[in-house]
């Protein structure tokens, strides 16, 4: 029988004992007030104290440099340490960084519906993504301590012709470790904790700005906080290159007592160390935004009269559709899905920021790879470069396109032709990449053996095995499958001493290697030889100079989003927005550029362990590649840009709105004035911050 019918001995229900839920509801609610800060049910009356926009920006912005620390920073730095330790092709080292965005995407819209209801608390899901992104940071750091020491180049080597050993077995011997590409699916796993983590940083972590600060004020909040979010990667690549100077197994092996330095062949870094250490602090800065109140006590005082939304949309529709987005129910969550997506301003800001996107992602995966292989610089060094251009280009771009948008007091046609300027900057700024540095020579691979003729069709057909191999050595026995490069004083590098036909390993005299010209002077180094290029700081500035025309617009292109859309759909709006983002732009994007720069490598390592990683890269196509690709996704953003404003209609009785103009005798005055000229009209249509404070009293 049901509760409310039951009865006791005396006759009396128990319905008056056992309270209902509505009522408890109601207890728990006057309890705890939503604007109270705290834990559960510890609340303290001295954080109270704290409800405030700015410390919320504070705490929230550790979270979000978090963020960028791990995934912009940490993974991007290590991406050629991971390829070489652990036998990965740039494909699947852009599979790895592009998973954060796949399972992001899958989450952001869910996470932004429910986060945006109006019962929900927005701090509390992103402070339950940073601790799920905390356990991702852990769970990447993992392989480490599941594989054994990384012995490779650890001892002396003997391919000198006639030692030469089968490519298999003098792999695994190096390596020591089996296939350890199968961690490939456990950094997947991270990422996919990653992404879902990071996902109500950017739809509810902004959402929640633009509601609980003052409209003039938003944009600045913004760059703030975008500013932070580029401030994490490039501590990331700054802490990320110095880990990298550490031996990865520094515990256990002394690799200064083995002769290895970051810049020896085989270096592998402490790539782990960094997740292992930013897990903690990640779980740290979820401690204070989870104390947050769903709403703060100055959002009273705030109105939401800053839309300015596409021209054309009813007034009874957006308030139907505000309605249900206030309730939250999952049937809704299709309806108000089209009503942004067939919004075209909206729509073309989300589609050129994904553009923008895909290049953002695939040029901060591999422009270290990029940098280190077109100069000959360890990974470390190479971080640091774009580590430098990120941070000082990129931060510097989002703080002054924040500042320019509230001091020029910018409408939305105004900021989305600012946003379409500087977007064309940067693609111009793309045409630095026709400045590749030449190869060095590698014998067999870019530069026949010194009794080979260049143009040999049979060494020009030849694969990449073959062509290691040439009279002089013929005899050495010489095996593939550890890579131990030297270079000849005749300024060649080869494959190793054998392949260079030395009669013993280490530092030998030309005299002594059959393949190298005996009438070069010096001694060969255990290395390969170094190039001479003098582009490297043309590159570093211009991207530095890309970085801040690409993060001018991240502040105002949010800005736009906010006031395209109705109040009730800004947290959905930069769900489907993010959404957009990473479905065109940053999935696909380190993807296609780790395809494309796998098609300019020259000579792949020994597959003999499962997936091997190049050994030799071809700069001109690198160059043309990375050049091509990154054309074709910055000439689209300028064009969604553009289209836009084209699209962009002002709400009629907006400040943007087209000025009509009465004949003689009407109601509005003399002939030609143009309607809301008179001081009354001026102060109805000339509201500050959006036009109209009331869309309401416009219909009525």
């Amino acid at each position: 029988m049901a509760a409310s019918g039951a009865q006791n001995g005396n006759g009396r229900g128990v319905k008056s004992i056992l309270p209902s839920t509505e009522v408890l509801s109601q207890k728990l609610a006057y309890q705890v007030p939503e604007d109270s800060c705290g834990w559960l049910c510890f609340r303290p009356s001295f954080l109270m104290s704290f409800r405030s926009p700015k410390i919320y920006l504070f705490f929230v912005c550790c979270g979000v440099t978090m963020q960028g620390f791990i995934i912009n920073g940490l993974i991007n730095v290590s991406i050629t340490s991971l390829e070489r330790r652990f036998s990965l092709t740039s494909a699947q080292a852009g599979l790895i960084a592009g998973t954060y965005d796949i399972a992001a995407t899958l989450c952001s819209v869910p996470i932004a519906y429910a986060g945006g209801r109006a019962a929900a608390s927005k701090p509390r899901w992103i402070g339950i993504g940073l601790i799920v992104m905390g356990i991702g940071s852990l769970v990447f750091s993992l392989p480490h301590f599941f594989t054994p020491e990384y012995l490779v180049l650890t001892q002396p080597s003997e391919s000198a012709c006639g030692a030469g050993a089968d490519s298999c077995d003098a792999e695994a011997g190096a390596g020591g470790g089996g296939d350890v590409s199968r961690f490939l699916y456990v950094f997947l796993l991270a990422q996919v904790l990653h992404g879902l983590g990071a996902a109500p940083l950017w739809s509810l972590g902004v959402a929640y700005i633009d509601a609980n600060v003052k409209k003039k004020l938003v944009s600045v909040f913004l760059g703030v906080y975008y500013t932070m979010a580029l401030v994490g990667p490039a501590i990331g690549y700054l802490g990320g290159s110095t880990l990298l100077n550490i031996h990865t197994d520094f515990v256990t092996v002394d690799a200064r007592s083995m002769g290895l330095s970051p810049g020896s062949e085989g270096w592998v870094g402490a790539w782990w160390l960094g997740f292992f250490i930013a897990s903690f602090v990640t779980w740290l800065a979820a401690l204070p935004v989870l104390a947050f109140p769903r709403v703060l006590p100055q959002s009273r005082d705030l109105d939401s009269g800053d839309t300015e939304t596409h021209g054309g949309r009813d007034a009874q529709q957006l308030e139907k559709l505000e309605n249900k987005l206030a309730e939250g129910r999952a049937k809704d969550l299709p309806a108000a899905i089209w009503g942004c997506l067939t919004n075209p301003t909206f729509l073309c800001i989300s589609l050129a920021g994904a553009t923008d996107g895909a290049v953002m992602a695939g040029m901060s995966t591999f422009m270290p790879k990029f940098i280190q292989n077109q100069f000959g610089l360890p990974a470390s060094q190479s971080g640091l470069y774009t580590g430098a251009a990120a941070l000082v280009g990129g931060a510097s771009g989002t703080v002054v396109g924040g500042y320019l948008v509230k001091r020029l007091q910018l409408r939305l046609t105004g900021i989305l032709k600012f946003i379409a300027i500087f977007s064309f900057l940067s693609f111009l700024s793309t045409f630095v990449f026709l400045a590749s540095c030449p190869n060095v020579p590698f014998a067999g691979v870019n530069t026949p053996y010194r009794n080979r003729s260049a143009d040999s069709e049979s060494w020009l057909l030849a694969d990449s095995a073959a062509r290691l191999q040439d009279a002089c050595n013929s005899g050495c026995g010489c095996g593939s499958g550890r890579f131990e490069p030297i270079c000849g004083p005749d300024g060649i590098t080869y494959f190793s001493a054998c392949h260079a036909g030395c009669s013993a390993p280490g530092a030998t005299s030309g005299v002594d290697c059959r393949c190298m010209d005996d009438s070069a002077e010096g001694l060969s180094a255990p290395d390969r030889c170094a190039g001479a290029c003098p582009y490297l700081a043309l590159i570093v500035i211009t991207q530095s100079v890309a970085a801040f025309c690409t993060f001018v617009g991240t502040s105002p292109s949010s800005t736009a989003i906010f006031r395209s859309v109705a109040p009730r759909q800004r947290p959905l709006a930069m769900g489907i927005s993010t959404t957009v983002l990473r479905i065109v732009g940053t999935i696909p994007g380190p993807i296609i550029f780790g395809a494309l720069i796998d098609r300019s490598c020259q000579l792949w390592g020994s597959p003999c362990s499962g997936p091997s990683h190049c050994l030799v890269y071809d700069n001109w196509w690198m160059s043309r590649y990375l050049m091509g690709a990154t054309l074709m996704w910055k000439f689209s953003s300028f064009i969604f840009y553009n289209l836009a404003w084209i699209f962009y209609k002002p709400p009629e009785g907006s400040e943007e709105y087209p000025v009509a103009t009465v004949d003689q005798g009407s109601p509005a005055g003399i002939a030609g004035r143009p309607v809301g000229s008179s001081e009354a009209e001026k102060d109805f249509t000339s509201r500050p911050e959006g036009g109209l404070e009331n869309p309401a009293f416009v219909e009525s």
